[in-house]
Parts: structure tokens; sequence; C-alpha cells
């Protein structure tokens, strides 16, 4: 019975796909929807009135309108706070289209700038989804992209000083957390809590944030939501450009910048960017550290050692036509930086290195980190279909050093190359939307991704292993009597994990006398996993409404199988459990909103039930010294979510409020009753902002300012420690200028602006109460033309 109804579903398919494939018109309209400064506009309407005719256009802009009859028509494009564009064509003529659109001065679009495409996500996406645009990212630059979205409600980030962090969603991080760039997740060693992604944010174009489950377009790592960044848009038609961007920070004396250029023949194009960010110790408004009941002097404030830098090289070439848009692209980012010199490694007390000599001087203990990658994005649209091809390939070295001390029954390792990691990734996505049948817009998907990682050094953490991940989708987009939309969905997951034995270079005590002890078995897991989703939306003129229900999973990870040693960074011992499951999520998801004429308001509420949460946490014993943590699978309950407010006071002035919270209950294990490592305080955003748009010589005058209140965080487990309460005051003026051919921009911000002394739960250095950067004013200006 289960063989002949599996044949019907795919008999169903097939009558579904083949039925796509007739009745197509030899006109169609192509063309890209950019803003005054050529970034793209994803989710721009664009409509033929006359023939009732339209579509959105996608991530890169573009748009492709088919069955276009003969004649002369006009188009009209718009564009969520942008002036829309009336423009008449002659449809014989076969010529692209490139529009550039100016902002509106009157939007009410929320400060957060989740108005990029979001009537369009909220009428048809039943998932919790934020969009930022380049403005946003250029408004709130920070030492990272992690920390430039920390604005956003919801989002969060682990903060490895000033330039280093990694994202959380709703409290979740780590492998929890799918972040991918141009269609490809980036593959590093995500699994460190004093890891920082690699990623060039000068480069970032728009972002698109998933909060909650993304498994059934993202597969495996997507349980907690996905970060999906775009880049290298495709330039107009004959266009060309340059353009330079500058950053200055006076906290940790940082230097940035960028350098972009782009041009576009007909079919060709190509864009290409190097950058480049050096920075120096970051200052906190403390004069001294206790660690370990240790006390520890800070010169001039500054956390020693944790000075950096990093360069970056991107290189797009691409072609774009009526059916086919392709692009290869590639990249390399090199960085090096130091963790504060008295929280990492033996030697916190016994270092005879001078770390106040300089607060540019990297020495041990520092990371250095170099990514390669290069990735193909390919577009087919044989008739009315599409096909959406990603393809990459990643190397990931990292090595990290610390000064070599004996411990235990180690003794004093010959080098300093305490770890040493190079893992290859390989991975191809393929999306297939099917023409329009009946109600129903259906996208079939698969994807694949194999990893090769390789390990060194004397400080074992995690084995060296290789995987195999793959997976197969079905959604569908149900179009109901307006305003009602569904979607649904279902995916089949596989995934193998082979783990390579590994023994101590040193002997210890065992069993059988002395002996190199195994740390690593060697084995192999299998593992697989069905998931799915179901949503609605309701959206009407202002109004919207939408409900989302689905599981989410995560394969366990090398490190939660099979670690087995000294955590010298976190200063303790960690073991895994080679008989973990897959980790479980069951999410429902909820969004109601409603906008008025100078005001609105949107509520994201969402529960979570996870039954086997993997978790490492403490057992109560000692290894050598150190104490010992175990991977473990708990029963977790997880709720909150967030409130956006907007009141346009006049038609230059506007308030906004904007709040988040997450609960976390374990209700099984050892900790049961305790809530999760690293849950973020509740956090709520006030603002009040001020634009004109043409101010004396310059034009697009933006004043604002901001104060976060962070309530105490007294819902910890041990061995957390409680923080309290603070409020920080930030504020931001920019404008811009037309100076012959340039376009020039400009942003003055302070953040912190008292020098408030806090701590921040989720920061790295919060486990030794480091408090958070003192005040820092940050300058930046851009230039294109």
């Amino acid at each position: 019975m289960m063989v002949l109804n599996m044949k019907s579903v795919f008999l169903w398919l097939l009558l579904l796909v083949s039925s796509g494939l007739t009745g197509q018109s030899s006109l169609s309209l192509q063309g890209v929807v950019t803003c005054q400064h050529n970034d793209p506009l994803p989710g721009a309407v664009v409509h033929i009135k006359s023939l009732g005719l339209g579509t959105v256009t996608d991530e890169d802009g573009a748009f492709l309108i088919k069955n276009i009859p003969s004649g002369k028509y006009v188009v009209e494009v718009s564009f969520l706070g942008y002036e829309p564009c009336l423009r008449e064509i002659d449809i014989n003529e076969q010529v692209p289209l490139h529009i550039s659109l100016q902002r509106e001065d009157h939007s009410l679009d929320e400060v957060v700038v989740e108005g990029t495409y979001r009537s369009i996500l909220n009428r048809e996406d039943s998932r919790s989804v934020a969009v930022v645009d380049r403005k946003f990212i250029e408004d709130n630059r920070s030492g990272s992209l992690m920390q430039t979205l920390r604005r956003l409600p919801g989002i969060s980030s682990i903060d490895i000083g000033s330039g280093q962090s990694k994202p959380l969603i709703r409290g979740l991080g780590f492998d929890r957390v799918v972040v991918a760039e141009n269609g490809v997740a980036h593959q590093g060693q995500q699994w460190g809590a004093d890891h920082g992604l690699e990623i060039d944010q000068y480069g970032v174009e728009n972002v698109e944030v998933i909060k909650g489950p993304a498994s059934l377009m993202y597969g495996s790592g997507a349980i907690g939501g996905v970060i999906e960044m775009r880049s290298f848009s495709i330039p107009g038609q004959n266009s060309s450009g340059v353009a330079v961007d500058l950053t200055g920070r006076s906290n940790n004396q940082s230097i940035g910048g960028s350098v972009a250029l782009f041009k576009r023949w007909n079919h060709l194009f190509l864009r290409a960017r190097v950058s480049a960010v050096d920075y120096a110790d970051y200052r906190v408004p403390a004069d001294s550290i206790e660690y370990y009941s240790y006390y520890f002097r800070l010169h001039d404030g500054a956390m020693r050692n944790t000075a950096g830098y990093e360069n970056n090289g991107n290189l797009a070439l691409g072609w774009t036509s009526d059916k086919l848009t392709t692009r290869l692209t590639v990249s390399q980012l090199n960085g090096k930086s130091g963790f504060f010199a008295n929280a990492h490694g033996l030697e916190i007390r016994t270092s005879s290195i001078d770390y106040d000599r300089s607060s540019r001087t990297i020495d041990l203990p520092y990371q250095q980190v170099r990514h390669r990658k290069v990735t193909s994005n390919t577009t087919i649209s044989p008739g009315a279909h599409q096909i959406r091809i990603n393809a990459g390939w990643q190397h990931n070295l990292r090595e990290e050093f610390s000064e070599a001390v004996a411990h235990g029954y180690m003794p004093k390792p010959p080098d300093n190359l305490e770890r040493w990691f190079q893992k290859e990734t390989g991975s191809v996505n393929v999306r297939w939307k099917i023409p329009e049948i009946g109600r129903h817009n259906l996208t079939v998907g698969g994807d694949v991704e194999r990893q090769v990682n390789e390990i060194d050094g004397w400080g074992f953490i995690i084995p060296a292993f290789e995987s195999t991940e793959s997976g197969l989708f079905i959604h569908d987009k149900i179009f109901l009597t307006p305003p009602w939309v569904v979607n649904a969905g279902i995916r089949y997951d596989f995934s193998r994990i082979q783990i390579e034995p590994h023994r101590d270079w040193f002997v210890s005590p065992g069993e059988n006398g002395e002996e190199y002890i195994l740390r690593a078995p060697d084995a192999d897991r299998d593992f697989s996993f069905v998931s799915w989703a179901l949503g609605v939306n309701y959206h009407q003129e202002k109004l919207f409404f939408k409900l989302n229900l689905g599981n989410g999973f995560r394969m366990p990870l090398p490190k939660e199988l099979a670690a087995n040693g000294m955590n010298y960074h976190m200063y303790r011992y960690e073991e895994g459990d080679i008989n973990l499951s897959p980790e479980v999520s069951w999410q429902l998801d909820a969004a109601v909103g409603q906008e008025w004429k100078s005001f609105g308001f949107k509520i994201n509420p969402f529960w979570a039930w996870f039954p086997n949460y993997i978790y490492l946490g403490p057992e109560g014993g000692f290894e050598q010294g150190l104490q010992s943590f175990k991977y473990q699978e708990n029963e977790v309950f997880r709720a909150g979510g967030e409130l956006m407010m907007q009141y346009r006071i006049s038609d230059r002035l506007k308030s906004a409020l904007e709040s988040e919270y997450v609960y976390s209950r374990q209700l099984t294990g050892d900790k049961e009753g305790f809530t999760l490592p690293f849950s973020p305080p509740w956090t709520t955003d006030f603002s009040l902002e001020y634009t004109h748009p043409s101010f004396r010589a310059f034009e697009n005058l933006t004043l604002r300012g901001g104060y976060r209140f962070v309530a105490a965080q007294n819902e910890i487990v041990p061995p957390e420690k409680k923080t309290p309460g603070y409020g920080l005051t930030s504020i931001l003026a920019g404008a811009s200028r037309k100076v012959g051919a340039a376009q020039i921009n400009w942003r003055f911000q302070i953040r912190n602006l008292f020098d408030v002394r806090y701590l921040d739960h989720t920061s790295f250095y919060r486990l030794i109460e480091a408090p958070g950067p003192g005040r820092n004013f940050i300058v930046s200006m851009s230039v294109s033309f």
C-alpha cells in the first residue's frame, strides 16, 4: 500500500510539472530594479496594469514577466519606502530594463528597515522573517556583521572582543543557526564559543533573517534560524562604477576601508572588492579584571591582546540574459586576532610577555584564519519554469597558538601550536520553481554537502572527521480566496559522520600501565529525519496575520559525539557522547501587525519544545584539576517573542520601540529547572529619528537618538553568574551630498555615550566578568561614482 501511495504521489507531481511546460508566449519583459546607489531591491513589485500582469523581483533585484502580447505598455514599479516609477516600453524591442528608485521621505517603514520587502513577506511567507538593506548596515555598522545585526529584535551575538562575533537568534546559536552567503552555507569552525565568522561585512548588500526552524529549505543546522546574506548584485545595463568605504572607531583605534568596482557590458558583468580592517585592544570602563580569584590590572582600561586585523578580497564574473543568469565568485579572507591574555590557556598567571608594551601588538594566545571560497550561482528560466543552482567549495584553515605549558600528565609541548584545523567543504543545492498550477506554486529542491576536517596541534578538542549530508524537499504555496495564503512542505534528510580515532601524543597512566590514551573512537554514525512545516497567512490592506507550525532538526556535531579532552580556552574538561540522537524541535510561530497613517505595530510570539536538546553541562567532578563537562540530551521548553511599534510624530520625526524576550527552561536532566547558557535578557530599544530630504548643502539628513534598556539576567545555569541590568545611549548623524558625479554619504555615531560599565550576558568575556566596551566614536564615509 505504501509503494502504491508513493507511486501515486510521483505520478501526480509528474502531471503537475508536465502541465506547466505548455502554452508559453515568445514575448517577455526582464530587467533589474535598484535603489539610487545601485543596490538591488528584492521584492519590488513590477506591474503592467493594462494587462493585469505582474511579478516581484528576486534577491538580485531581477524580474521576468512572460506571456506579453506585442505592443506598447506602461510598466509601474513600486517598493515600500521608495517613490514609484512609471516607464513606457515597447515590448517588441526586447530590451532589458534597469529601473532605479529613489527613497520616499514620508514612508512609515520600520526603523529596523524590515520594510525592504516586508509587505511581500507578510502576505506570502508564514515564517518570521526580517530583511535589512545596505542603508541599515551602514547606519549600524559595528566591529562585525553580527554586531551590526544586533539592532534587529530577536538577534544578539556572542562577541569575542571587538572584531569577532557569532550570531544568536532568539538565544540559539553556534551550529543551530545557518549563515549563508549568496545561497551557499558558510562553513568554518562554528562549534567554538571563541570562533567568529569569516565574513566581509563591507561586501554585504542585504540580509534576510529567518527566526525559528528553517530546516525545510536549509536542512540540518537551521533549527534556530537562518541568516542569509546577499552580495554582488547584477549591475544595470551598460553601467559601471566605483565605491569607497572608510570607517574609524575610537574605542579600539580601528581603521577600516573597502574599494569596490563594477562594470557591465551587454550580457557580461564584473564586480570586485578589496577590504581591510586593523584594530587595537578595545577598552572598557574598568581598571581590573577578576578571574578565578586573581585580579589583573588593565593598563588604561585596555583588554590586553585583543587587537587584530582582517584582509578580504573577492571577484565575481557573470553573464545575464533572458533565460540564463550565472555568476562565479572567488573570495579569500585572512585574519589574525588575539585572545585576552589572562583568560586563555594555562599561562594566565605565569607568562613573561609584556602585553602592555603596545595596544596593537598581537601576542600569544592568538588565532589566525584563512577562508577561501569559490561559489557559483546560476538561474535558468526555461519557459515559465525557474531552476536555481548554487554550488560552492570552501577551504577553512584555522590555527590557534598558546604558550606551551606542561599540565597534568602532558609534558611541555614542543611548540606553541595548540590547535590546527583544516576543513574542506563542497556543496550544491537546487531549487526548481514550477509554473503556477491553478492556485498552487510548487518548489522542488535538494542539496548535498561533503566535509573533510583534519586536525593537528598538542591540544585535542574535536576529532578529525568526514561527513556527508543530503536532503530533498517539496514546498507548495497555495493562494486561496484572497487574502488567504497557505504554505506547506515536507523534507527528508540523510547524514553520515565518520570519526577518525585519536590518541594523546604523550603517555598517561591507564588500565594496562602507561599508554597513549584513546581520546576519540573509530566510529561511523548514520542519521535520517523527516521534517515538515504548515503555515497560513492573512493579509488585507495594512493588516496581516500569520501562523506557522513545524519541526526542525540538527545532526549531532563530531565535537558533541567524540570530544574528550582539555579545553584550555574555557578552562574545563569536555567529553562527548557517541550515542547522541539528532536534536529535534517543534515550534509554533505567530505574527500580527497593523499599520495606520501615523502608527504601526507588529507582535511576533513563538513557542518551542525540544524533546532532546543537546547541551554541554557540568558533571560535578574534576579531570586533571579542571571541572568536567559532558554533552547530554535534555528536554527543553522555550518561548518568547518580539514587539515592534512605530509612531510618526510629524512628516520628519518618528519614534520607535522594539522589545524582545526569551524564556528557556530545562525540563529534565541534572539542571532541571534551570535555563540554557547564553540566554539573552529582556531587551528594549527606544529611538527618536529626524529626517530631512534637503537641508542646506546636504541631502537625506538623518539625526537619531537611541536608548537600549537591558534587564538583569537572573535566570542562569551554573556555573554562569547573574548579570545586572543596564542602559546604553547612542546617537547618530548622517547625510549625503552630490559632488559632480560622486555621491558622498557620511555618518557619525557615538555608542555608549555615557561610558557606562555593564556586563553583556551574551559576550564571551562575560565569563570572566569583563565589562562591555566603553564610549566609542565612529566615523564612516562612503563615496560612489
